[in-house]
């Protein structure tokens, strides 16, 4: 896996929104401009499985999440920037649109994540911190919703 400046590392524990978790797994991605960024995998005391984002100096936590099935999500070709999607009762504004590839992978991860698989993605905002992310790479898109954090409020060990 590549090197990078990131101080998250597998074993650390923190807590969100009272919850305390572990950081199991990483997959590092890419996108078509070589950016490149992590996804940790959360497990929380609980059983709860979700994701730490750390790009550039943002954060954001997510969940897998089910949509409502009166709420449908559009072909990821559809999609255009700054377009409104309805989930689960909230607005969201499409804020990015990219083809993103997995780099590398370490730790545990409920996925084999091969290096080089092509994940169609939108990136969504809503009101507040609150965001979401869905990945258009299966028959059915999955979607991630969650909030952007600062790293302090979840008091990494």
């Amino acid at each position: 896996m590549n090197s990078d400046e990131t101080q998250i590392r597998i074993g650390r524990q923190g807590r969100y929104r009272h919850r305390a978790f572990t950081i199991v797994g990483r997959l590092q991605l890419q996108d078509e401009d070589a950016s490149s960024w992590n996804e940790w995998y959360l497990l929380f005391d609980e059983g709860l499985a979700g994701w730490l984002s750390d790009g550039d100096g943002t954060y954001a936590v997510t969940f897998e999440t089910e949509i409502a099935e009166f709420d449908t999500l559009p072909a990821f070709e559809s999609l255009g920037l700054d377009q409104k999607l309805k989930l689960n009762r909230r607005y969201y504004d499409v804020s990015d649109l990219y083809m993103a590839f997995y780099a590398g992978a370490d730790g545990d991860l409920p996925f084999d994540a091969v290096p080089g698989t092509e994940i169609p993605v939108a990136d969504l905002a809503g009101p507040g911190k609150s965001c979401a992310t869905i990945d258009y790479s299966q028959a059915s898109p999955i979607v991630f919703i969650g909030e952007n954090v600062d790293l302090e409020t979840l008091r990494l060990a």
